[in-house]
């Protein structure tokens, strides 16, 4: 769930529970950009996930009790001809302007919700860690 000016995804699953197996080199967890770069650059084939996924149940908080759906989020994503960092890009499907993207995220490999023009970047509104080639795969 999005909790208020500050946008901060809850997850409901334990980032540190995903393997970044052959990612975090130095084993403390994280991985930092270096380890990033370099598993991107003994990995260029471009993995592929489903042709569309859907995002459902990310919930934007208001007020204490006040909440509702985050239509701004939630929604239906193509994949696109576009990868970033190995996996291809989705873009929202009645919101060109909002894309779907496989990144680093401080120290979490993630599929991030965000801007379409910051594809491929860390700059996003929601991230889910997963190693997945799809964000189908995402926890």
């Amino acid at each position: 769930a999005l909790s208020g000016g500050a946008a901060q995804l809850e997850c409901m699953v334990d980032p540190t529970a995903y393997a970044f197996g052959g990612v975090d080199v130095d084993g403390d967890g994280m991985v930092d950009d270096a380890e990033f770069r370099a598993f991107l650059a003994a990995n260029r084939t471009v993995r592929f996930g489903a042709k569309l996924v859907r995002v459902r149940g990310m919930m934007l908080y208001l007020k204490e009790q006040d909440s509702k759906a985050y239509s701004g989020i939630n929604g239906d994503y193509a994949r696109s001809q576009q990868v970033a960092n190995g996996r291809s890009v989705y873009i929202k499907v009645n919101r060109p302007e909002t894309a779907m993207w496989w990144t680093n995220v401080n120290g979490h490999i993630s599929w991030c919700v965000g801007p379409e023009a910051h594809t491929g970047t860390d700059k996003m509104w929601a991230y889910v860690p997963s190693m997945g080639f799809g964000p189908e795969q995402a926890g």
